[in-house]
């Protein structure tokens, strides 16, 4: 079979012409800084993005062009490295940085240009840049990002992102007389221009809020996909042109597991040898030729892996996750590719799902493919798809149990274990990168908690994060005191209350907190809240709260269990109550009494 390069795999697509730009307009900051909402409007963002135009088009050459204008309020808050999450090489491909310059936003002058470096990994370039000390100024990024002989113009676009944006535009320009398919999500229909031998189709945004954190609804923020391909047959022509990219041999020091006998256990230490070998933020990126070593791309890795398993013997295939569906109508777009799993079965074993770095062993279920659709096939076979089983309610179980001990002066110190389980994987942050800050965004109020370094203990079904805290919660006074008990929840649970039915969650779920808070010799519980369990629907909250004589501790638990994914107007009603109930117990205060 004839190998082919990555360049040829990204270049499988249809030949049109040339487009426009819309993002090339000139930026006028004096007028932006009188017309645009002060900061204060969004709340207390680090940032708010003013502008975003973006504009996607073909050369004559074939190659795809996507034209971007950022102007962006920025303040001490925000990181310093910010540019680098726009500013993204294409793996097989150019970005001409046409401007990279901070102005004042009082004045609007220009404060200085950004300078910038590019680290090169064997053809994997990163681009670095700094916004440096500036208190506050007015970021503006133009750059053009070029796709050679893509043939064809495509893209997925979320409009939101880590910072609220005033203003934002997307342009489409294709050859007059083709179809754009197109697939959105919470947007306003396009206007659309047919002139100069082209039709330009163009969407506008305005006031999108900063993206907090993720979703529990199934493809719940806006979004714009659109191609000029659609069903299933440019995906399995990119599949059958994936498995014939020509990858390196197996190096010198694993040519050993080959002489294994035992194939099945030689093909598990390869997976565990190439956990480590991937690029940090390489996603959606094949170099146009794969170097022998590693680090890898993800995408290498993962097609790496599946040509040295079969060189021990396994059955192989790469599937894929996908952002959106894949169907008759769907548009195709490169992008949609999200996450690359291996299909593999050891010889005389059957296929199991394997995701390149998993926490879990070989052979076992990741958490993150519970509940996912995944695709594959060929020309050949078809479209292929493989649904996993969502799994039990409580398979997906959040568990914030306090370990605490109260002190005289009221205190509150101890240990907070969070245990996140299967679905709950998709709303919290990377472990590799895991801080307070990033745990902040997912729960609110649980850095004011804050008394040490999180640690994390990898799981079958997930990991456990341990959080030592300590925070004043007591008042004492005269023989005894009021206690207030600690009560987290999740923000995206919170946000569910206001998504308007009907939806669909990404996961049926169960929420409960623990408590086991040892008391000061000589205090005791003087009386409890009154305690009671209730249904709303398919909503179901218990609670209890009690005094452990033995131990000396107060014990108890809150807990709520949605069994289904249906979100409907009886679980939007129901929802609200028991979230009531949940968040009683922060304004609870438990007298207590001590012995003389």
């Amino acid at each position: 079979m004839k190998k082919l390069s990555a360049v040829s795999v990204l270049a499988g697509m249809m030949v049109l012409l040339a487009q426009t730009l819309v993002a090339g307009q000139e930026v006028n900051i004096p007028q932006l800084v009188q017309q645009a909402p002060p900061l204060e409007t969004y709340g207390s963002p680090d940032g708010v993005v003013w502008q975003r135009h973006e504009s996607y088009g073909l050369r004559s050459d074939g190659a795809m062009t996507k034209d971007s204008l950022w102007v962006v309020m920025t303040t001490q808050r925000l990181d310093r490295n910010w540019p680098e999450k726009v500013l993204v090489i294409p793996s097989i491909g150019e970005l001409e940085i046409q401007e990279a310059s901070l102005f004042d936003p009082v004045s609007g002058g220009k404060i200085r240009s950004l300078t910038y470096d590019v680290e090169d990994l064997s053809g994997y370039k990163k681009l670095s840049m700094s916004l440096g000390d500036e208190d506050e100024a007015v970021l503006v990024l133009r750059f053009r990002q070029i796709y050679p002989r893509r043939m064809s113009v495509e893209g997925l676009i979320y409009p939101g992102g880590d910072l609220p944006v005033w203003e934002g535009s997307f342009s489409v320009s294709i050859p007059a007389g083709s179809e754009l398919f197109i697939d959105s999500n919470r947007m306003e229909s396009p206007k659309i221009d047919k002139s100069g031998g082209k039709s330009t189709y163009t969407w506008t945004t305005y006031n999108v809020p900063e993206v907090k954190r993720a979703s529990m609804v199934r493809r719940g923020e806006p979004y714009l996909a659109f191609g000029l391909r659609s069903d299933k047959a440019p995906f399995l022509g990119l599949m059958s042109l994936l498995n014939r990219i020509d990858v390196p041999p197996m190096p010198q020091e694993l040519e050993r597991l080959g002489r294994m006998g035992d194939k099945g256990k030689a093909g598990k230490r390869l997976m565990k040898a190439l956990d480590s070998m991937v690029i940090p933020g390489s996603q959606r990126a094949i170099r146009e030729s794969i170097p022998p070593q590693g680090p890898w791309t993800y995408w290498e890795r993962a097609l790496i892996l599946r040509s040295w398993l079969e060189g021990l013997g396994w059955r192989a295939q790469v599937v894929w996750r996908t952002s959106l569906p894949i169907g008759d109508r769907d548009p195709f777009m490169v992008e949609n590719l999200r996450v690359p799993v291996l299909r593999a079965a050891p010889p005389g074993s059957d296929y199991w799902f394997y995701v390149p770095g998993q926490t879990v062993e070989p052979g076992k279920v990741p958490p993150s493919l519970i509940g996912k659709t995944l695709y594959g096939g060929s020309p050949e076979e078809g479209l292929l798809t493989y649904s996993l089983d969502r799994g039990k309610v409580e398979d997906h179980r959040l568990t914030f149990s306090w370990n605490l001990e109260l002190q005289s002066s009221g205190v509150l110190e101890g240990v907070l274990q969070l245990w996140v389980r299967n679905g709950w994987l998709e709303l919290f942050p990377d472990t590799d990168r895991l801080t307070w800050s990033d745990l902040e965004k997912v729960v609110p109020g649980i850095d004011r908690w804050r008394a040490g370094e999180p640690s994390v203990s990898p799981m079958d079904y997930g990991y456990r994060i341990d959080l030592p805290v300590r925070r004043n919660m007591g008042i004492p006074g005269g023989p005894g005191m009021l206690l207030r008990l600690p009560c987290l929840l999740p923000g995206a649970v919170e946000d569910l209350v206001s998504v308007a039915p009907s939806q669909e969650l990404l996961f049926p779920f169960v929420m409960e907190q623990k408590y086991s808070l040892a008391l000061p010799e000589g205090y005791s519980l003087m009386s409890t809240p009154g305690m009671s369990d209730r249904r709303e629907g398919e909503l179901r909250f218990s609670e209890n709260l009690r005094l452990s004589k033995k131990r000396g501790s107060l014990e108890g638990e809150a807990k709520i269990i949605a069994p289904s994914s249906r979100y409907d107007d009886q679980f939007s009603h129901g929802l609200s109550r028991v979230l009531g109930a949940w968040m009683r117990w922060r304004d609870m205060s438990i007298p207590l009494t001590v012995k003389k």
